[in-house]
């Protein structure tokens, strides 16, 4: 993107995507009528694509959004994949194949004018790039002094875990609304979005920003293998609830484990207190206390990425979702712009339920501050660094979004306008 002089700074379309390609997957906002993720694509690798590519074939139109944006932090690069990783992609490559032609022939009556787009052989398939071991660190935020988890109750203790409904095989018990945000309901009434986003509790600590720039309704979904873990989410819930108002007041939370690891009960120590300007040191000292029994469970075990999806999606109670990972962070003032520009597309108080609105989101050098305006992130981009999300370690990801046209000046326009080329491989972050 560059800036015209006569940009609007409100959220407007910039361009549609043109062209779509295979393994495109954005963050987008849209309805909550999109496809659900398809549950059989576990741990990583074609999880999210999956889904973007069932949307294209179903006749979805993605359109690029602009002046807001999205930032994931830390410049990464390429390394070595680990074994597991490629394995868990390999098993889920081989299972697209069979996906592919279920979603042609599901929407092949209904939708004849959508031609999908010729999909690389499972060969053909460059694999994702493993980002898990890159550890990042996020700014210390300004809070409360000190949580002092004796002085309020641990809500979560309250969930009877005998008691909630099974995912589609019967792998994981699931519990909605297991703590519900003190002001989620009146913010799902007030806004047309919501936030929707999904992790384990290693990664927890992302929300802290997340909920800091996110100030409309959050829908939470945490993964949680054995008594441990359940006892850790425990104490860091509580713990970000004491230290943070938007998180309490915001945030609703669901939960899923395992079914041969779901606790009979969990003794909680409430005596601790924490620091509240320290939310990441605070998780990996909890997380420090793991066994090692449960850390060995989890490097086995793949993570069930599409189940945790679709449970934050459905735990939104707005029309619009805008589904996220954990560390993508929005922008400043994201949510009141968002919400004035969907509104502004609302016809007769209904919304075309086939566009997907793209955010556009870069990753962000951990020595610069976080951008607060699209001008501060341009500036950062010509400096080397921002960049556009995955380039460097998997350049499909995002490609179809074309950070190259969004980043020229077309002097023929009155705003971010160009053209979106794509090939077929991408997977975008959006507002559906």
């Amino acid at each position: 993107w560059v800036k015209d002089t006569n940009e609007s700074p409100e959220t407007h379309v910039s361009h549609n995507v043109t062209n779509f390609e295979f393994l495109y997957e954005p963050f987008y906002v849209a309805t909550d009528l999109v496809p659900t993720h398809d549950e059989r694509f576990m741990g990583y690798g074609f999880t999210r694509n999956s889904q973007v590519y069932e949307m294209y074939v179903a006749g979805y139109q993605f359109q690029v959004l602009s002046p807001i944006f999205t930032i994931h932090w830390g410049l990464q690069q390429k390394k070595t994949r680990p074994a597991w990783r490629e394995q868990q992609n390999n098993m889920n490559r081989k299972q697209f194949e069979m996906f592919k032609k279920e979603i042609i022939l599901k929407y092949s009556k209904t939708n004849k004018s959508t031609v999908a787009p010729q999909t690389p052989l499972p060969s053909q398939i460059p694999p994702h790039s493993s980002l898990d071991e890159l550890k990042v660190e996020i700014p210390s935020l300004n809070m409360e002094s000190e949580a002092d988890l004796a002085s309020v109750p641990m809500d979560l203790l309250n969930i009877d875990l005998s008691i909630g409904r099974w995912d589609n095989k019967r792998m994981y018990k699931i519990f909605d609304f297991a703590l519900v945000g003190e002001k989620f309901e009146q913010l799902s009434e007030k806004y047309l979005v919501t936030l929707a986003t999904q992790t384990s509790v290693e990664r927890l600590h992302f929300l802290t920003q997340v909920a800091k720039h996110w100030t409309g309704p959050i829908s939470v979904a945490v993964f949680a293998s054995g008594a441990d873990e359940f006892r850790i989410l425990q104490h860091y819930i509580t713990y970000l609830r004491l230290c943070y108002d938007n998180i309490r007041d915001n945030i609703s939370w669901h939960l899923a484990m395992p079914k041969e690891r779901i606790p009979n009960k969990v003794k909680i120590d409430s005596s601790q207190s924490f620091e509240c300007d320290s939310p990441e040191k605070i998780l990996k000292n909890l997380l420090s206390t793991r066994s090692l029994e449960t850390i060995k469970w989890r490097l086995k075990n793949v993570y069930p990425q599409n189940i945790m999806r679709n449970l934050a999606r459905k735990g939104c109670q707005t029309e619009q979702v805008f589904l996220t990972d954990v560390d993508i962070i929005p922008s400043v003032n994201m949510t009141d712009s968002l919400d004035s520009f969907l509104r502004s597309v609302t016809t007769n108080g209904r919304h075309v339920s086939k566009i997907a609105y793209v955010i556009p989101t870069y990753e962000l050098d951990l020595r610069v501050k976080f951008p607060e305006s699209k001008p501060e992130l341009l500036r950062l981009v010509k400096k080397g660094l921002a960049r556009p999300f995955h380039e460097k370690v998997f350049i499909y990801n995002q490609f179809a979004t074309n950070f190259t046209s969004l980043e020229r000046i077309d002097s023929s326009s009155s705003g971010f306008r160009h053209n979106l080329i794509t090939t077929n491989r991408s997977s975008p972050f959006g507002v559906s």
